[in-house]
């Protein structure tokens, strides 16, 4: 799991970025609503920081939030909107490059002039199209 934090620090991309891709994971996998305390139960990840990753999920429009009763309970249900393909995250060459420990911005090696890393994701980008 760190390894993947790595990969996708040197992306420039953040810790709430890669809980925003575990729960949408979570919800491919599942097909059906979910509670949202159940996902943080799920993913054993604080309460809050599942509630503001879902808030910008339902913002960019891939997820949708509603309150039901439930045993006279107010219950907050998520429901998956989009369903991206997955990307193969052995296929991801920062995760068998030997210099991984050395990339990052402004760094001896840096990402976004790598380019196995660009080929790799113009090649995903062409599968999408």
């Amino acid at each position: 799991m760190y390894s993947l934090y790595l990969c996708y620090r040197g992306l420039g991309l953040s810790r709430s970025v890669l809980l925003e891709e575990r729960i949408l994971s979570l919800l491919q996998k599942i097909h059906d609503p979910i509670p949202q305390s159940q996902i943080a139960r799920v993913l054993n990840v604080d309460s809050r920081l599942v509630s503001r990753a879902l808030a910008r999920l339902a913002r960019s429009g891939k997820i949708r939030r509603n309150y039901v009763m439930l045993n006279g309970r107010r219950l907050l249900v998520v429901y998956p909107l989009k369903t991206e393909k997955p990307t193969e995250i052995s296929d991801i060459p920062c995760l068998f490059c030997p210099n991984i420990d050395r990339c990052g911005l402004g760094q001896s090696y840096d990402p976004t002039k790598c380019p196995k890393l660009t080929a790799w994701l113009l090649k995903n980008a062409r599968k999408e199209d």
